[in-house]
């Protein structure tokens, strides 16, 4: 690949941590940051609010994602959501890109709410495995990591979120045509039934603080409760009220960063008080790697498992003492020879 000059005349200071939390200093004001990485480190256990897409060049790249390992090998392409905990493993060497993304101006899109659930829980695309889209994404990316270094760009940001909306259309379109691939629906049929489910799931992106029930839901598709059940199931790989729990934990999750009180927030997410809002939070386990991702067979449909969300942010935010139960060896909790645990301070940390 051709070498460009991979620093930006921006005036940055490092990373910025709160706790868990990292605050994305994005481009001049932008919606974007993207790091060409060569050093030979790695960071902490973390999560931000911005879509992050790894892509290593060379040399094998390790991250922890929930309870999965993934060993990126050089051209491998991870998406890591906004708002999940992760940890990158220090290499012994390497080149690879960081691309950040804020998905904020994207949200006002009418398919955003369809393209939602593929992309909840972390996507991993190889050459391999995904064969009819990777390379389309792949150059997409390298497009955008040109865009952005190369001096002189007009409209960059337009520029670079048109690549974007470019590769997460093609994810999206993959999705769907594996979704309905050997059912015997027509394509009207295929058609109405995304239609159906992408004005379904903007409700509840809208309306997740009310009081949903699955039969009203199913009433507001026109299907029945069972058809309905299993449409659901087979759309976002989730139970109905598992996905809407981790949408009212992820409401919670970005509302903690303002200060709001704990009563407060749980009214405003559907939780109706702070006992409701507490005991969701305390149902949250850092799990240890269980498992360990190469190849995906699907194209970004592992989705979520359930309504336990890692939300580390409300633990350490909670107003009153929070205790953790006793560790566990399938437990994940912080050693203090490795993690420095931050509570109510900002530290900077070296640059990616």
């Amino acid at each position: 690949m051709s070498r460009l000059n991979y620093t930006l005349p921006d005036e940055y200071h490092g990373r910025e941590l709160e706790g868990y939390v990292e605050k994305v200093d994005y481009y001049l004001n932008s919606n974007i940051r993207i790091w060409h990485n060569v050093q030979n480190e790695g960071y902490a256990l973390h999560q931000h609010s911005a879509i992050e897409i790894l892509v290593p060049i060379e040399n094998v790249y390790t991250i922890i994602v929930n309870n999965n390992t993934y060993h990126l090998e050089p051209g491998d392409i991870l998406f890591i959501p906004g708002l999940t905990l992760h940890e990158i493993i220090k290499p012994d060497w390497g080149e690879r890109f960081f691309f950040m993304f804020n998905m904020d101006p994207l949200t006002s899109f009418h398919d955003y709410s369809a393209l939602e659930p593929v992309l909840l829980d972390p996507c991993l695309l190889t050459k391999r495995a995904n064969t009819g889209i990777y390379e389309h994404i792949y150059s997409r990316l390298m497009e955008i990591s040109n865009l952005y270094f190369s001096p002189g760009v007009t409209f960059r940001e337009y520029s670079i979120y048109a690549n974007l909306i470019d590769i997460l259309t093609t994810i999206g379109r993959e999705h769907y045509d594996t979704l309905f691939a050997g059912t015997d629906n027509t394509a009207e049929k295929s058609y109405d039934y995304y239609q159906k489910f992408n004005s379904l799931l903007a409700y509840i992106n809208d309306h997740y603080a009310e009081q949903l029930t699955l039969e009203n839901m199913a009433d507001y598709t026109g299907f029945s409760k069972y058809h309905f059940t299993r449409l659901f199931k087979q759309h976002t790989n989730s139970t109905f009220y598992d996905y809407l729990s981790r949408k009212r934990i992820q409401a919670a999750q970005t509302l903690l960063t303002t200060g709001a009180s704990i009563t407060s927030i749980a009214f405003q997410t559907g939780f109706n008080n702070s006992t409701s809002l507490h005991d969701a939070l305390r149902s949250i386990r850092i799990t240890a790697p269980a498992n360990t991702a190469r190849n995906s067979s699907r194209t970004c449909r592992g989705m979520f498992r359930s309504s336990r969300a890692l939300l580390s942010l409300a633990i350490s935010s909670l107003p009153y003492p929070f205790t953790p139960p006793r560790a566990t060896p399938a437990m994940m909790y912080f050693d203090s020879s490795k993690y420095t645990m931050i509570s109510g301070s900002t530290v900077r940390a070296k640059p990616r």
